[in-house]
This record gives structure tokens, sequence and C-alpha cells, in this order.
């Protein structure tokens, strides 16, 4: 997340970086909401991060998660999935 969010900033994007714990669609919506934001940037795991995540949040990577998300948000949502030719 700190990469994403300098990398934002250096471009002159006004960002907020966020890590909750809960049912991830609601909580990005929530989190969303609560800031205004007019879009919202999430990525998918990497299979480094999957070997240490719970269960429940391998299942972003390998469910419709992503889908209800967007189906639901009121604002735009982008997915990111990082690259090896990406990580700083």
């Amino acid at each position: 997340m700190n990469s994403i969010s300098s990398r934002l900033e250096k471009a002159g994007i006004l960002c907020l970086s966020k890590a909750e714990i809960g049912d991830p669609v609601a909580t990005i919506l929530r989190c969303a909401a609560e800031n205004a934001c007019n879009v919202t940037l999430v990525g998918a795991p990497s299979e480094g991060i999957e070997r240490w995540m719970p269960n429940t949040m391998r299942v972003w990577a390998s469910s419709d998660l992503a889908l209800r998300l967007i189906e639901l948000a009121p604002a735009s949502i982008v997915v990111v999935k990082e690259s090896e030719g990406t990580r700083n």
C-alpha cells in the first residue's frame, strides 16, 4: 500500500490508504463512503502475500468479490494486480 500511496502522491493525487479487517465488500464500501472517495483502488493479493493471509482473505483472488464490489459501489472501482515488473 505504501508504494502505491507514494506514487499517487508524487503524481499530485490525493489518496488515503487503509487496512481494515472485516467482510471485504462491506468494509471497502463503508470506508469509501466515510471518506467520500470518488475512486477506490483495491489490490488483488500477490502469490507471496497469499501464503500468510488467512483463508477468508484468500477468497478475494478466487471469487466474485471484485465483481460484487464493482456492482455495488457508487463510484469507480479500480482493481490492481501487481505484476513482477512493478514491485519495488
